[in-house]
């Protein structure tokens, strides 16, 4: 029905308020170049739609979260995408916050009248920064709780005020449900609102000041509507393509649940913090609130104030030298940082050397048997995490990876059994494994332990079994990724998608190629605009 009384038109914006809104002019026209604020902007709509959506099956207490998020991903219809396009966006947006930034300064677009803007552009990439370190930490497996408990040192650590910021973020020491219960609202709902509020304004600021258009002045003069829209819709149906490619055939990697007392898991943040982390490595002990606050904090003001500091009206990198050299400077210093925060090497968990010591018959015989399913068989682990238990624990008897061969003198076999292939007893002959069934079985020996049968009457083997569980010699967690890890020997994984609504990588065809009509028919449009206006 047409709205004859005005009524819509005197409470909304009116036709003309839109029409000025859409026929924003471009200096120089159009480009692809310009759709990364648009494609940031529509990269945190995704994060803030699959995060909601996220919220109706995350649990935020320390005993279910690791689980309450391996279910939505393995067992919910399209969890497996809802959750990868969450995670992928997150690193995309910083990314696409980063490219813009240096974009911003190579073109010179910071300077006056648009002073503030690039300040709001800065904020907005130190609080999507927030964003991936808090949602990091939700999910409570090993990365996120050690994750929370080098952020909570660190803070820590910082003079005057370092316990008030510990205490306020992270609650006091021991980190556990009250530290998860304030993450948790920092992540859904303080953030979310901060980024929204930096991006309401920064918008804002840019249409007050309007686009600063390409280094070389043009003649040609553009309109937001409808090229450099369609150009936007074309690179964020691209990044979405990319996002469900990287959902499909990189999922996010299994860490394993958080296991407070097992120091053998190291530490290595998300890639936005690695440089970090490598400065950290340099300036330890009384130092370490310097690589913490204070040359972030030297960095954060500069950038800030890149406006003042870089006056000069000519917009051309090259004729601004000392400000391109020293931003080159920057850039080459944070990604060789990276790199290196990446590649150190850390120090491994060596084996024992020598033959493993006899295992008494009495360590066996005294441990009772566990009365049902264990908590470690119905929790997936992390295989990689799983890898270094094995090699502190396992090899000795079971050789590497599980091949076996170990000598065991008077036993029936000759040799330790081998778990590489294992014993089709324990893993059932169906293949792929019924992955359960797997896990069950190869339980029961590592929490209980097993008696080896012996070659003659009265020989007695010169190694057992010895139970792991019921003794305590590995927790819960730990035993959960061993059993991840040697079912990845097997050709298995311990996460499996149970219902995918549509097989991931159907998926990701089907999406590249809704991408690719997308951009054909927009490319097609705009041609045949641009040969309609010539």
């Amino acid at each position: 029905m047409a709205d004859r009384d005005g009524w819509f038109s005197r409470r909304l914006a009116s036709r003309g308020e839109v029409r000025e809104i859409l026929g924003e002019k471009i200096p120089g026209g159009a480009s692809f170049a310009y759709a990364l604020g648009s494609a940031t902007l529509l990269t945190f709509l995704t994060l803030a739609a699959t995060g909601i959506w996220e919220l109706f099956f995350y649990v935020p207490s320390t005993s279910q979260a690791y689980n309450s998020i391996n279910f939505m991903r393995f067992q919910v219809p399209f969890g497996w995408l809802i959750h990868g396009l969450h995670f992928w966006a997150a690193s995309l947006m910083v990314v696409l916050a980063l490219l813009h930034l240096f974009q911003v300064f190579v073109w010179g677009a910071f300077k006056e009248p648009r002073e503030l803007t690039w300040v709001l552009g800065v904020f907005l990439l130190l609080a999507t920064l927030l964003a991936v370190f808090t949602g990091g930490t939700l999910v409570w497996d090993e990365k996120g709780y050690w994750a929370a408990r080098v952020g909570s040192g660190l803070a820590g650590s910082v003079p005057i005020i370092g316990d008030w910021m510990r205490n306020l973020v992270f609650s006091s020491e021991p980190l556990g449900q009250l530290t998860l219960s304030r993450l948790f609202p920092i992540h859904i709902a303080i953030v979310p609102i901060l980024l929204l509020t930096i991006l309401i304004v920064h918008v804002a600021t840019f249409r007050k000041a309007g686009a600063a258009g390409a280094i070389q002045h043009r003649e040609k003069v553009g309109t937001f509507w409808p090229e450099q829209v369609l150009m936007d819709l074309v690179v964020y149906c691209g990044l979405l393509a990319l996002m469900t490619w990287l959902s499909a055939w990189m999922m996010p990697s299994i860490a394993g649940p958080a296991d407070p007392i097992d120091a053998t898991y190291v530490a290595r943040p998300d890639w936005p913090f690695l440089w970090l982390f490598q400065v950290l490595k340099y300036l330890g002990g009384s130092l370490e609130w310097m690589g913490f606050l204070l040359i972030p904090l030297v960095g954060i003001v500069l950038l800030l104030a890149v406006p003042w500091l870089d006056r000069k009206v000519d917009r051309s990198p090259a004729r601004r030298p000392v400000a391109m050299t020293l931003f080159w400077l920057m850039i080459l210093g944070i990604f060789a940082l990276t790199y290196l925060g990446a590649t150190s090497p850390t120090e491994p968990l060596a084996a024992p050397t020598g033959a493993p010591p006899a295992t008494p018959e009495s360590s066996i015989v005294s441990t009772p048997a566990v009365p049902g399913p264990s908590a470690a068989s119905h929790t997936i682990g992390g295989a990689e995490h799983g890898q270094a238990i094995f090699v502190s624990y396992c090899v000795p008897c079971h050789g590497q990876e599980g091949k076996g061969g170990v000598p065991n003198p008077n036993s029936a076999d000759g040799t330790v059994p081998e778990i590489n292939p294992i014993d089709p007893e324990i893993s059932g002959e169906k293949k792929p494994f019924d992955v359960q069934f797997f896990v069950d079985n190869i339980d029961a020996y590592i929490q209980n332990g097993s008696i080896v049968e012996p070659k003659a009457e009265g020989d007695t083997p010169k190694y057992n079994m010895p139970s792991f569980g019921n003794t305590y010699a590995m927790t819960q967690a730990q035993i959960a990724d061993v059993e991840a890890y040697v079912l990845k020997l097997n050709g298995t994984e311990r996460a499996t998608i149970q219902k995918a609504g549509i097989e991931p990588k159907t998926y990701a065809w089907w999406t590249l190629g809704g991408f690719l009509i997308v951009a054909g028919t927009t490319g097609f449009a705009l041609t045949s605009r641009r040969k309609r206006g010539s």
